[in-house]
């Protein structure tokens, strides 16, 4: 009794996992209700709260928090490790923050939240409503250093954003919304992206083999765009939407190249984010950008008894290692259960077979780029249009004020230049009205203006006036040469650089898209199936005259912006002539007045061409003033108007401009005949255009979508109390079965694939030999339901045949198939005194790497446990977190069938107990399995936990402290103990 009672001591002092951090954070208050719908409202805010409190990165030492503050929440970045603050993400206000917070609420003031990491890490993922915004990590940091976030202040702005919408057609994706379609709330988000073969793998298909060698010498060429088209990210303040704000290409390099970062290139692995909704569908986007297709929904006719969204719960989704396949798991609610007596389940899942993003995964890796390039040029072009009116306008004031004291002179003298004056005086006999074009070109051919003294009057007042010295004169005409050459620079990139960039990437889309319609139409016996690729080939070429055509706008708003520069230049150095002659009449043969008059004479050829403008303005000013109406005239200065530029005109009216307008340039404009249209109704057409082709580019891929439901077996008579965790594993390929690379491995080394142990010899349901490779799959979806103490796993084997012994042909092992013959199972028993209140996987898939955005990791898995929170209901009534490695196991063959085996009628062989390490040293290691445990809490009444599960050593664990409003997340490193426990076990030998 003594011995046993100094054990007690030690075994509750030693716990395994390091603790890296433990904060605290305020949470919302549930709201006090007398009915008991209203408490489980609450116990159902509370826990989905507490479930999205925090989320770790995948590949990097970053966690995502949400801070809780009196009026609104939003999203912190911090440093796991240190803690550091990186940047925030401001979430959109409720007016109840605390309904906000959970997934879904039946009040119209509160709303949906989700968010995710992306699998590089690169972004995050967050979903408001039915809104999802994408965050470049790097350019939120880029953004907090500039705005001062370190103390305190959220920064940042969505890079993209995409909106939820149920149609009633189900083949419109992407379209505008209607009155025949409703907005959905998102209720989670899941991001998967693909990874390399395992190097046992079986040597691909010829097929396979072409594929890839093309691609290797492909993606090469494509990284060459880079060098001669702009990036397909523009770094932009938030002010630029107003027109206010610097530009975005004044931005230093690297910031702009940070800011790339996050965006899919062509050459970047294939990510696909999955957004679920309230009405159960799953959507997949490409890179988070894209929208793809939907899956199809489950037709078991349990799900679709739930529409409502506060009674749904959160869905898993998990994607096999070349996305070709797709689990989805939705816990079915209380009311479906209660009013289903038949139900026999706790969770429905949906085995979806998509071959196509293994088979075509580079083909929409592209085109996945060029939807996000396609998208940013045209946005960029759109946001730059009225930034650059706006400039061009800014840098002629100078030269507006200049020549606005001789429209006042003129008046003074009875003469009226101004068109909008000119309508309200017309029929006053005592004012004389003319344009200020008509007498320039007088003043211009005759030096004088013969036909009104009070116009010659006015026009030598004027040059003899302060304002025309000359030095004021030089200044003037260097700011305006100046701030013109500026708006050249912003226009060519910002405008004609998208614009060159998108007349490149619309064709090499255009090409794409014949590939598909031609490859899916030949696979799939279509009705009509000319008829849908001759309307794809429509749309692919009015996209692309809708591009050539707005890079002919865009060409013609450069050359007049730049024959406009010439054109200001020779007026101001008109302005110096003529204000020279003026102050040299009278005066000495000799004078400085008269040298000064001689040195800045302009030639023969300016003043000609200053006539021809002058005369051409005076015809258009009369043309326009019976067509245009007073506020198109208005948005003109006084000196675009006299010089005839058009450039504002091209920007900001919806007009076409005929050829014979076009300045004379040696461009290639000049050789177009018929008449151009402005850079807005070109930009508008592109955008009606992309829309109406990435609305559904890939209509037959649906089709080739099977799905298999799921049902798992009801183990507990209350749904609250069981629980689903869902992994994808990379198994051996049974044709490289002689390649021993793990069989030789040496003592202690982890295995880099899932090779489970089928015990054959006790196998009562499955008539299953040993050589039929079962074990050998190549890929595996595994799916453990836990309730109370008892932890069942499944093992389903993706695209696995059984074959005949004697049959040794390989050439059809990387066939993708969507049955399944045979799945495995096993349980995991766990001390009666306690239950499971949740669990995970934990495990490195093979497919991170922090070395870049273009690798999809080694292919080779890491560590791979099972870890869960396990509630000892004894009188030490503590939570604990365990781990425990499950390789091991023994596992049992069975036939398929829809309803999975229930826990009860695994064989006693495939079941194993689960003991703490400090209470399994004296048992056989092939008796239990042995867990590294941690107390969490030692609150006896803490029901409301999430487990943080990475692919990483750092896991957490997020605690409900029933204190209150206070919510407790504890940082550990789960990888520690490995190495100690050998030490540990060596040093108790050697004392024995």
């Amino acid at each position: 009794m003594a011995s046993s009672s100094e054990e007690a001591p030690d075994t509750a002092t030693r716990q395994s996992f390091s603790l890296l951090q433990s904060r605290k954070f305020i949470v919302p208050s549930s709201k006090s209700g007398d009915t008991d719908t209203d408490a489980d409202d609450n116990y159902d805010n509370r826990k989905s709260t507490i479930c999205r409190l925090a989320k770790l990165c995948p590949s990097m030492d970053l966690i995502l928090v949400r801070i809780f503050s009196s009026s609104s929440s939003s999203l912190v970045i911090y440093r796991s490790l240190s803690w550091q603050k990186v940047a925030g993400i401001p979430l959109r206000e409720y007016s109840n923050v605390g309904d906000s917070a959970g997934s879904s609420g039946s009040d119209s003031d509160s709303g949906s939240l989700s968010y995710c990491w992306s699998p590089s890490g690169q972004c995050v993922a967050v979903a408001q409503d039915s809104s999802v915004s994408l965050y470049g990590v790097e350019n939120l940091i880029t953004a907090a250093g500039r705005n001062g976030a370190m103390s305190g202040s959220n920064s940042g702005s969505a890079d993209w954003t995409i909106t939820i919408v149920d149609f009633n057609s189900e083949n419109v994706v992407g379209g505008s919304s209607s009155s025949s379609s409703k907005s959905v709330d998102v209720i989670a988000l899941h991001w998967a992206h693909v990874g390399k073969n395992h190097p046992t793998a079986a040597a691909p298909s010829m097929e396979e083999e072409e594929r890839e060698i093309s691609w290797r010498y492909q993606s090469h060429y494509i990284d060459q765009s880079t060098k001669f088209l702009p990036p397909s990210a523009y770094y932009c303040n938030d002010g630029m939407e107003g027109g206010g704000g610097s530009m975005g290409m004044s931005v230093d390099a690297e910031s702009s190249v940070s800011s790339r970062g996050s965006l899919p290139e062509c050459r970047t692995p294939l990510s696909v984010l999955c957004v679920s909704t309230n009405d159960m569908e799953h959507r997949l986007y490409l890179h988070g950008r894209y929208p793809l297709l939907t899956l199809p929904k489950c037709n078991n006719g349990f799900v679709n008894t739930t529409s409502s969204a506060s009674s749904m719960k959160s869905p898993l989704v998990v994607a096999s290692n070349d996305l070709a396949y797709w689990l989805t798991a939705t816990p079915i609610a209380n009311d479906a259960a209660s009013s289903t007596t038949e139900l026999s389940t706790n969770n429905s899942l949906t085995l979806y077979h998509t071959p196509f993003l293994k088979r075509d995964r580079y083909a929409l890796q592209q085109i996945a780029a060029l939807h996000t390039s396609i998208t940013a040029h045209l946005q960029m072009i759109k946001r730059s249009v009225s930034i650059v009116a706006g400039s061009w306008q800014t840098s002629l004031k100078p030269l507006d004020q200049k020549l606005l004291p001789l429209t006042n002179l003129l008046r003074n003298y009875g003469v009226e230049v101004d068109e909008n004056v000119n309508n309200e005086v017309t029929g006053n006999t005592s004012i004389t009205m003319t344009t200020l074009s008509t007498v320039m070109k007088e003043y211009i051919m005759m030096g004088h203006v013969t036909h009104s003294s009070s116009i010659a009057n006015a026009m030598d007042q004027f040059f003899t006036g302060v304002q025309m010295n000359d030095q004021l004169l030089q200044r003037m005409e260097r700011s305006l040469l100046a701030s013109m050459g500026n708006v050249e620079s912003t226009a060519i990139g910002c405008l004609l650089r998208p614009t060159q960039a998108l007349g490149w990437q619309i064709q090499e889309l255009g090409g794409l898209v014949q590939f598909f319609d031609t490859t899916y139409d030949d696979d799939a016996d279509t009705v009509g199936g000319e008829e849908t690729i001759s309307s794809k080939s429509q749309l692919v070429q009015e996209l692309i005259e809708a591009s050539q055509q707005m890079w002919i706008s865009t060409e013609n708003v450069i050359t007049s912006i730049v024959s406009g520069r010439m054109l200001v230049r020779d007026f101001c150095g008109w302005l110096r002539h003529a204000g020279s002659q003026v102050k040299a009449r009278g005066t000495a043969p000799n004078s400085v007045q008269r040298e000064n008059a001689k040195k800045r004479r302009v030639s023969q050829a300016i003043l000609e061409r200053l006539v021809t403008v002058l005369n051409k303005s005076q015809k258009d000013s009369l043309l326009s003033s019976s067509t245009m109406g007073k506020d198109q005239k208005t948005q003109t200065g006084l000196s675009e108007t006299l010089l005839n530029l058009t450039v504002t005109e091209m920007l900001t009216e919806a007009t076409e401009i005929p050829s014979s307008t076009r300045p004379q340039s040696p461009s290639s404009v000049r050789g177009i005949l018929y008449p151009i249209p402005s850079v807005c109704p070109s930009v508008q057409q592109a955008f009606a255009a992309t829309k109406s082709l990435f609305s559904n580019p890939l209509s037959n891929v649906p089709n080739q979508i099977c799905s298999k439901d799921i049902f798992l077996p009801r183990t507990s008579s209350s749904i609250e109390k069981c629980i689903i965790a869902t992994h994808s594993r990379i198994g051996r390929d049974s044709a490289s079965c002689s390649v021993f690379w793990d069989d030789d491995k040496e003592e202690g080394e982890e295995m880099t694939h899932f090779l489970p142990k089928i015990s054959y010899k006790s196998n009562r349901y499955a008539n299953l030999s040993p050589e039929s490779g079962l074990e050998n799959c190549r890929q595996w979806f595994l799916i453990a339901q836990a309730s109370q103490n008892i932890i069942q796993i499944f093992c389903l084997p993706l695209g696995w045949t059984q074959k005949d012994p004697d049959d040794n042909d390989i050439e059809d092992e990387d066939i993708d198939r969507d049955d399944i013959p045979y799945y495995l199972t096993a349980k995991l028993i766990l001390p009666v005194e306690g239950r499971v209140l949740q669990i995970g996987f934990y495990g490195d898939d093979g497919k991170s790497s922090l070395s870049s955005g273009m690798d999809s990791g080694s292919g080779m898995e890491g560590k791979q446990k099972i870890g869960f929170i396990y509630r000892n209901s004894s009188s030490s009534s503590v939570t604990e977190l365990w781990t425990t490695v499950y390789d091991s196991l023994l596992w049992q063959a069975v036939p398929f069938d829809s309803m999975l085996l229930n826990a009860s009628q695994v064989d006693s062989t495939c079941c194993r107990n689960i003991l703490p390490i400090s209470l399994a040293r004296d048992y056989d290691e092939e008796e239990v399995l042995v867990a590294h445990n941690r107390i969490v809490s030692e609150n006896s009444s803490t029901e409301l936990c999430e487990l943080l599960l990475p692919q990483r050593g750092v896991g957490g664990v997020v605690t409900d402290m029933n204190e209150g409003n206070i919510a407790s997340l504890e940082l550990l490193d789960l990888e520690e103990h490995e190495g100690d426990d050998d030490d540990d076990d060596e040093e108790e030998d050697y004392e024995e």
